[in-house]
């Protein structure tokens, strides 16, 4: 099945074509049901005249039968569309709703995935794109335009019936018409940022929830009592959304009983008028049972229903700009794809005058790095937070390439590898690791084909053995509270899930960023014991805070403001008596 490509915005002409490249016999299908219906109300009201003048002069002898028989075809055909219709696009919409996924939201989730780090990590977008990621505000506004400019065509040829009659009820109309409709985009204005404040409110109120009932709040609530006081916020915060909800609806409903009070008034006075030329026998009663029914279509349509159409029209063209947003965003296919079959054999990164400062901001993370850590070599980043250790790896990892200066691998400028090659050649072990609804196995492969001794291996590795052999399947023992049969893991235990993700990748560089933090002090130091293990197949970045744990490391950085101020192993940096010897003896106080 062909996906749609949304490597660019789409321009209103490609909107319009959308639903039909996604699922042409059934758009061409529902077109034309759409089309039948616009033509063949107003005929049938043309219809309903002329058979119910013809029956009475055919019941008086002076019409022949046959006059009936267009008429009562199109009577028939008007009766029959709408069920007819109906009963077909309800048995076909569960076909065309998995051939739209299937199009749309899969390669909308595709490219959602593929977003350029400095996107996902700007928060404002980051709060947008799970809200304007929906394939249907595509295909709404196009369907919105369609059933207008429907609507507009069954308008005038309502007003081309009664107009020979009523020419003045088709002005009035409009005169009224044309304001409702300005106040629909004022409406919709307020119904948007009322959305927009919704989806904030709604984010909000989930984490007061989790604080009045989560399991990593508990302690605290206990010991603080704060549930008292965080209820109220959580209430005050319910009733402004409940206050902004209730200000839109009541002006909608004011506009709407004000539409409908016009709509009667008009069609009451209409009909009036057409009474007394029926009396005088100025109106056959075929006519004006047509004129009737076309008043009663036309004057509803045209103040209330095209109000509608314009209040959604302009709430989806606005939707759309914020889909458009989300197409012009950067995306590299290169960081959804998977690591490549066959690592490259690791040989040495280098930063050569690296400077680097996260998009939008002046200030540089980064200033003129420069270090080299070789094949096999043990090595660790150090400083205090805020001095660039996360950032220098996210570059070495190709999370932006926007940086000024040279990172060389294996002699190759880093921008010039394949994202494939690098994610086999390099893996990390980050501080917000995620904890996926898993398996223990699944949680540790994530997708990588590797035997289960390796995983095994993995396992063992990351101290995480004991904690397998108590669950109920051991690796195959499903985690998170999301299905029945799920078992939810302590922090520490997730931490050495995590450990093992980076453990079974056979990559040349492993870059461990506080692998330790969760852990109590007897599991750090079984975990430092493997440490040699773990490294020594392969070259290692070690990022910790706990100084003691860079002892081992071939080759210490020290990182003040973006800046390496030192470089060397732990006794030449402890000789040197430096900011590491200043930080190693200042942490090694707390234990003396």
């Amino acid at each position: 099945m062909k996906h749609i490509n949304y490597s660019k915005p789409l321009t209103i002409p490609a909107l319009l074509l959308l639903p039909y490249r996604v699922d042409p016999w059934y758009q061409l299908l529902k077109s034309f049901f759409a089309l039948a219906k616009t033509f063949l109300a107003p005929a049938a009201v043309t219809a309903t005249a002329v058979f119910i003048d013809n029956a009475v002069l055919f019941a008086h002898g002076k019409a022949e039968l046959s006059s009936l028989v267009v008429p009562i075809l199109l009577l028939t055909l008007n009766f029959f569309i709408e069920p007819i219709s109906e009963f077909l696009m309800t048995i076909l919409t569960p076909f065309h709703a998995e051939i739209e996924w299937e199009k749309t939201e899969y390669p909308l989730s595709r490219r959602a995935a593929s977003l350029a780090m400095k996107d996902l990590e700007n928060e404002e977008l980051r709060s947008e794109i799970g809200i304007y990621t929906d394939g249907y505000t595509a295909f709404a506004l196009g369907e919105d335009i369609l059933r207008f400019v429907l609507r507009i065509i069954s308008i005038v040829s309502y007003f081309i019936i009664i107009g020979r009659y009523l020419p003045w009820l088709a002005l009035a109309a409009f005169i009224v018409a044309i304001p409702m409709c300005l106040f629909s985009f004022s409406d919709e204005k307020d119904a948007y940022q009322n959305e927009r404040n919704r989806h904030r409110r709604k984010a909000y109120n989930k984490k007061f929830r989790q604080y009045l009932s989560g399991r990593s709040s508990a302690c605290e609530r206990c010991a603080f009592g704060y549930s008292g006081f965080v209820t109220e916020k959580y209430i005050s915060s319910l009733d402004e959304v409940f206050r902004d909800r209730v200000k839109v609806y009541v002006t909608r409903e004011k506009r709407k009983f004000i539409a409908d009070l016009c709509q009667y008034a008009m069609c009451f006075i209409a009909v009036f008028m057409i009474i007394t030329p029926m009396i005088k026998g100025e109106l056959t009663i075929g006519v004006f049972t047509s004129v009737v029914q076309a008043i009663f279509a036309a004057i509803p349509m045209t103040i209330r229903e095209l109000q509608f159409d314009t209040y959604f029209i302009f709430a989806q063209k606005r939707d759309f700009a914020q889909f458009n947003r989300f197409l012009s965003l950067s995306a590299d296919e290169n960081i959804s794809s998977a690591p490549a079959d066959t690592a490259p054999a690791f040989e040495k990164i280098e930063f050569k005058n690296v400077s680097f400062s996260y998009p939008g901001i002046d200030k540089k993370v980064l200033t003129n790095v420069n270090l080299v850590i070789k094949a096999g070599q043990k090595a660790a980043l150090v400083g205090e937070n805020g001095s660039g250790k996360t950032t220098l790896t996210k570059l070495i990892l190709g999370y932006y390439d926007d940086y000024e200066g040279e990172i060389l691998v294996n002699g190759v400028e880093l921008r010039q590898w394949d994202k494939s090659e690098l994610k086999a050649m390099f893996t990390a072990l980050t501080q917000n690791f995620s904890k996926y609804d898993l398996t223990v196995e699944d949680n540790i492969k994530l997708g990588l084909d590797v035997a289960d001794e390796k995983v095994d291996e993995a396992i063992s590795l990351s101290g995480l053995s004991d904690t397998v052999k108590k669950l109920p399947k051991g690796k195959k023992t499903m985690l998170g509270m999301l299905y029945d049969d799920g078992v939810d893991l302590s922090g520490g235990e997730w931490q050495r899930v995590a450990m093992a993700r980076a453990i079974v990748r056979s990559a040349g560089l492993k870059i461990l960023d506080e692998p330790t933090a969760s852990l109590d002090p007897m599991a750090e130091r079984d975990f430092y014991e493997q440490f040699d293990k773990i490294s020594r197949s392969c070259a290692t970045i070690l990022i910790s805070h706990r100084l003691a744990s860079t002892r081992t490391a071939e080759i210490v950085y020290v990182l003040e403001n973006g800046r390496i101020v030192e470089s060397g192993s732990y006794s030449e940096l402890m000789k040197n008596n430096g900011l590491y010897a200043r930080m190693f003896e200042s942490q090694r106080g707390w234990y003396v």
